[in-house]
């Protein structure tokens, strides 16, 4: 699914949903991909998002604050 893998990719666990305007027209969460994926892919998915970025464990370990 397409949604999911854009979660993955930018670690976000919201996503627009915009029509051929480009206007918003609602939220994809992943709490609505878990209602309609197997618990195993639920599970990849978080672990994902859920990852650090690599300037957050860098900017930890130096003692510096973190630019998202």
């Amino acid at each position: 699914m397409l949604a999911e893998k854009l979660m993955q990719t930018h670690q976000v666990r919201r996503i627009p949903v915009v029509n051929e305007q480009g206007r918003c027209i609602g939220m994809l969460s992943q709490a609505d991909l878990a209602r309609l994926e197997q618990p195993d892919k639920v599970h990849r998915t978080l672990a994902e998002i859920s990852k650090p970025t690599r300037s957050i464990i860098l900017a930890a370990e130096s003692g510096q604050q973190a630019s998202y």
